[in-house]
């Protein structure tokens, strides 16, 4: 038996571990997952940390739901766990990880943006009366001007 006391505590790791690995190759993090499977993320957390047995109705619904989006988990063919993806199931992923980069892109460029905008630059400038320059500090978005 190795590591685990007992059957149930080895098919409780298996589930853990086929649950996990399925959610990442479908590019889902914990909460996104069980909205997936109509739980919440604090039950899919302690699923995937063998703190909660699995109950029958979820074990099901998560072989079906993954068979559903391509990928097949076998957890008893043998002492070990079998995940199949099928090609459907890789470009899912392959689009969803193209969007998340395209998407991280335009925030990055969004950030830069609203950085560059919010620069403050000195300029020359006269007092009132027209005498002596001091420096003045242009915010460009609010357009206001400090003097030191």
């Amino acid at each position: 038996m190795g590591f685990f006391a007992d059957e149930d505590e080895l098919q409780a790791a298996k589930v853990a571990f086929a649950l996990r690995m399925a959610r990442t190759a479908l590019g889902m993090n914990q909460e996104e997952f069980g909205a997936l499977m109509e739980v919440s993320k604090p039950t899919i957390v302690r699923i995937e940390t063998m703190e909660t047995p699995v109950k029958l109705a979820f074990y099901t619904k998560l072989v079906r739901t993954l068979a559903e989006r391509g990928i097949h988990i076998d957890l008893v063919a043998s002492d070990g766990i079998k995940i199949d993806a099928d090609q459907a199931a890789i470009s899912g992923l392959i689009q969803k990880v193209q969007e998340e980069k395209a998407g991280k892109q335009q925030r990055n460029k969004s950030s830069k943006a609203a950085a560059e905008d919010n620069k403050v630059e000195p300029r020359e400038s006269k007092n009132d009366d027209g005498s002596e320059a001091s420096l003045v500090y242009k915010a460009r978005r609010k357009d206001l001007y400090l003097k030191e």
